[in-house]
């Protein structure tokens, strides 16, 4: 377990809480006690924090420390009491296959790390998981999963066997290719279904200009979200916009 000063996770708290929520509905409260200031930052940035937004290297390290804190907690509560823990929820049948593919599919790091802490069978990839990198991180689910691994790229699992007990109908599944050939990126290289995915989506698809709260609203986030993203689009993708009323527009 990594020791987290209570200084450095209210820092951290405040620049989350400036980046994603407004300013005066703040998600993180900063004067709660260590335990619940840490609970509040790690389900902020679980739901709210995008891959392209930008924190501190103070406040990274922060979120690194609790990711990895997290990923531990399941182990050593199940090694306490194995017995009480499977009594309480019965294992599940899971279809290999359809997990494999939607972790192949999968460009967001923090969904993968979702997975590896809902399911059993990926527990072997938690030690660490605040640290890794999205490719290492799906590579060593699949490798859980049964699948081989060749290299690097996201394809690699699509045409090699598992290493025990495959069968080969599932191995042939034409719903599942269709559904990664849809997945993909908007003009702006962000990830379609995530939050800057849906708010680049109603900015190029807007026929008006737009306020803050009405792409908010459209997109189901906070207007402190959407603020931010705005500014990230001008400053690291070079993205004009034409700002009248308060409202703004993309210029094309």
């Amino acid at each position: 377990m990594k020791k987290i000063k209570l200084t450095q996770l209210k820092k951290a708290g405040k620049e989350l809480n400036a980046l994603l929520f407004d300013d005066d509905n703040p998600q993180i409260e900063i004067k709660a006690s260590e335990e619940e200031l840490s609970a509040q930052i790690l389900q902020a940035v679980n739901e709210c924090l995008d891959p392209d937004d930008e924190v501190s290297k103070a406040t990274q390290e922060v979120i690194d420390a609790l990711q990895e804190n997290a990923s531990e907690e399941p182990a050593e509560e199940a090694s306490e009491e194995p017995a009480e823990e499977a009594s309480e929820e019965p294992a599940e049948e899971v279809d290999m296959d359809e997990l494999a593919q939607e972790i192949m599919d999968c460009e967001d790091v923090k969904d993968l790390r979702k997975m590896c802490k809902e399911y059993v069978e990926l527990e072997s990839c938690r030690k660490g998981i605040g640290i890794k990198k999205i490719e290492k991180l799906r590579n060593e689910m699949l490798e859980a999963l049964g699948y081989e691994v060749e290299d690097s790229t996201k394809e690699a699992p699509k045409g090699t066997d598992k290493k025990e007990k495959g069968t080969g109908n599932k191995k042939e599944k034409g719903a599942k290719k269709e559904k990664k050939e849809g997945a993909g990126t908007t003009e702006y290289g962000h990830r379609k279904g995530s939050q800057s995915g849906q708010i680049d989506e109603v900015l190029l698809g807007a026929k008006k200009a737009l306020s803050l709260d009405e792409i908010a609203e459209e997109v189901g986030c906070t207007a402190g979200r959407v603020k931010n993203h705005i500014a990230h689009l001008e400053k690291n993708k070079d993205v004009e916009f034409k700002l009248v009323n308060d409202k703004y527009r993309i210029v094309k």
